[in-house]
């Protein structure tokens, strides 16, 4: 093997790349994740040394939405997984599934690009107040001894009913705002804010959280090793949880190359592990999109 064939094989950590993106360049690349080339992205961040065997991509899955009827009711709710989804969260979860399926066909149009899928679990976050204000209750009989003071506890009980008359408004305007966009009198300007509002306003809200990709990438880094399938390994990803990985895959006699955006405090401590680093700037991002992402 000669110095100016050593296998190169990219890992991308697809939730490093998209949230970097949407944190860092959601205004001038926002569906860069769908349009890139990866095969060129890959021959990019390869050294004049290198030569690119795969571009590995590593995501979640978000399972399919179903309707299932409700017995009590005999209506079809929708449901993603084990969350029953509003109607409020119906339209971002099939945005979710509509935005993966676009991924994976782009991903089999690119050469030498392969899509490694772990899952996507949908959970509902909500505001739960009671806690805070039990441990609340809590502090303030503390601070009386056995019992609250007479003003504490005019203050503890206006607070609690407060709370609970705020949530109720709120909810009242919620319903109020999914009849005007069932109306379909919602402001374009206004609607693609409308889902992420209108849970804030129900105290509640769904979320996406991928599981599994991390481990993925660390298994088939590993198999990789075993199989003598690359000598450099270019890593992007944030995530100082791949440090073992990297140190790892180094002690194997490999060279691991750490790439990510040029963002600050992103990576660092993985970035140190590694044995180099590439930074994409936005010009880079730029001129991939000028020769066809």
């Amino acid at each position: 093997m000669t110095a100016a064939s050593r296998r190169t094989t990219i890992f991308i950590d697809g939730s490093a790349f998209r949230d970097t993106l949407r944190k860092a360049y959601y205004d001038k690349f926002r569906r860069l994740e769908e349009a890139l080339d990866y095969h060129a992205f890959g021959q990019f961040l390869c050294a004049a040394d290198e030569q690119l065997v795969r571009v590995n991509y590593y995501t979640g899955q978000p399972v399919d939405i179903t309707e299932v009827q409700d017995e009590a009711t005999g209506r079809l709710k929708p449901m993603m997984g084990r969350i029953e989804l509003g109607d409020h969260e119906a339209h971002r979860a099939q945005r979710v599934l509509d935005g993966h399926r676009r991924l994976v066909r782009h991903i089999d149009d690119c050469q030498y690009t392969r899509l490694a899928t772990g899952r996507v679990v949908a959970h509902r976050k909500t505001h739960a107040y009671g806690t805070a204000f039990t441990w609340a209750q809590k502090v303030l009989i503390g601070v009386g001894g056995l019992e609250m003071s007479p003003a504490d506890r005019s203050l503890f009980d206006e607070a609690v009913h407060a709370n609970q008359d705020a949530r109720d408004f709120r909810r009242r305007l919620a319903a109020r705002l999914d009849e005007i966009r069932d109306q379909r009198n919602v402001p374009g300007e206004l609607l693609p804010r409308y889902t992420e509002y209108v849970s804030m306003l129900r105290d509640e809200a769904i979320s996406f959280q991928e599981k599994g990709v991390d481990t993925l990438l660390t298994v088939e880094m590993m198999e990789a090793c075993l199989r003598d399938s690359f000598d450099v390994a270019i890593l992007f990803a944030a995530d100082e949880d791949y440090v073992p990985l990297v140190e790892a895959v180094k002690r194997d006699g490999r060279r691991v190359v750490h790439a990510f955006l040029d963002v600050a405090n992103h990576g660092r401590r993985l970035r140190q592990a590694c044995d180099d680093f590439r930074v994409i700037t936005e010009l880079d991002l730029h001129r991939l999109v000028g020769s066809g992402a």
